[in-house]
């Protein structure tokens, strides 16, 4: 098998192109390879570099098989910092010409790498309720992602610590600055490393970039939260990238088709009650469409203590993350609970494992709680919804908690066949 490496001469670069294109995409190859180049011992006075990664699969059409290919990764740190962006960004696009027949352009001209249909199939028939938790189901998705990245690594844990105050981009020190993928995910994020972190980077260690400093406009996430600030909001000062951001027009033609969903709102403004033993009543059905879109979501609820009680509430966070389908949107959500004096110390121990468990796995629900008594239980969110419900979301028969004694498991697989318990629920819009 030929494997292009780092170190052959200028002249041999396309018939290694040309060679790896077809080792990836040909069946014929048993496997693909990982390209590696590690840190040498170079001390550089630049506490950071760049890296690209590439995963991508081998298709048999035929029999609609896939192989799993080992990812490819590169670093380029043995030069000056403009001369390694430079370098990682012709690796990408070396990496991008291996798969070139599976390049789609989108209308901004942006590329999205196609898969097969028969991997849109084996990726729906991927049922959640098949795995133990919430992060095994979604590593399983993972399987089937194709992308090449490009991220900026900062080495130095102090200047990492300084850019998270200013921008929360990663949880970690490695930095996303461009992407071609399979799927969808956060612009934003990478327009504010660009502007919040690459560039102060440099400006920090005095490397002079005034040949490369590009003004642009996105207008996603931040220009929407800004409240339509187009110098707050969507303007951004980044090193150049062959990336094309959101325009205003596309921000107001999903503005539009959002306001033509909402016309039946009036439709949507109701009480319901719902009698002991009724069934077929689920949290997506009482919440899911008021909560979609919602990217803060506070929950008031005095009543998380009991361990059933738990449980709901972790469902609750299961349905939230079931509407994000693409997984890149952060959503804040806070309760606000209460605890009798001297028990705040064991419910904190919960709350805490959840918060923590929520952010080393890089869960798109950023959660937060407070203790403090509430007599309404309530759901508002930033979309402008108001659910009041009388039980919050202590609403189903005991029985079908894994606590319970004789605990049935058709509601933990079936939830529309639990049993409720009576319970009123409003929905208000905020004033």
């Amino acid at each position: 098998m030929f494997t292009p490496s780092l170190e052959a001469p200028n002249e041999n670069k396309k018939i290694a192109s040309k060679l790896a294109m077809t080792l990836i995409s040909s069946l014929r190859v048993s496997d693909c390879y990982l390209e590696r180049n590690y840190k040498k011992n170079y001390m550089s006075k630049y506490p950071f570099y760049y890296e690209v990664r590439f995963k991508a699969f081998k298709y048999d059409h035929e029999k609609e098989l896939l192989e799993y290919a080992r990812p490819i990764t590169r670093i380029f740190q043995d030069k000056t910092p403009l001369e390694n962006r430079k370098d990682a960004f012709e690796a990408f696009d070396e990496f991008l010409s291996y798969i070139e027949d599976r390049l789609y352009q989108t209308s901004r001209g942006n590329y999205i790498i196609e898969q097969p249909p028969f991997v849109s199939q084996k990726i729906k028939k991927i049922d959640q309720r098949r795995f133990e938790n919430y992060y095994s189901w979604r590593e399983k998705l993972k399987e089937y992602r194709e992308d090449i990245s490009l991220y900026l690594i900062i080495d130095d844990d102090r200047i990492v610590k300084d850019f998270r105050s200013v921008c929360w981009c990663s949880e970690t020190n490695e930095y996303l600055i461009h992407k071609v993928a399979s799927y969808e995910y956060e612009e934003q994020d990478i327009v504010d490393t660009l502007d919040m972190i690459e560039v102060p980077l440099y400006e920090k260690f005095n490397i002079d970039i005034s040949n490369m400093i590009k003004t642009v406009y996105h207008y996603g996430l931040d220009y929407s939260e800004s409240g339509e600030d187009e110098e707050d909001g969507a303007k951004r000062t980044i090193l150049s990238t062959p990336y094309v951001w959101k325009t205003k027009e596309e921000y107001e033609n999903r503005r539009r088709l959002d306001e033509e969903s909402t016309d039946n709102e009036e439709d949507k403004i109701k009480s319901l009650t719902i009698k002991a033993g009724e069934k077929r009543v689920t949290y997506e059905s009482l919440f899911a469409e008021y909560l979609v879109g919602a990217t803060d979501i506070v929950i008031a609820d005095s009543y998380i203590r009991q361990p059933h009680q738990k449980e709901n509430f972790l469902e609750f966070i299961s349905l939230i993350r079931s509407l994000n389908k693409h997984e890149f949107i952060k959503i804040n959500l806070k309760l606000i609970t209460y605890y009798s004096e001297g028990l705040e110390g064991q419910a904190k121990l919960f709350f805490d494992e959840l918060v923590e468990t929520l952010k080393t796995n890089q869960d798109p629900i950023h959660f937060s709680y407070e203790f403090k008594y509430s007599h309404a239980r309530t759901i508002e969110t930033n979309t402008g919804w108001r659910i009041v419900l009388d039980r919050g979301l202590d609403i189903y028969d005991y029985k079908y908690s894994k606590f319970y004694p004789n605990k049935s498991l058709i509601g933990k697989y079936f939830p529309e066949n639990r049993s409720c318990r009576d319970f009123s629920i409003e929905y208000t819009r905020k004033k």
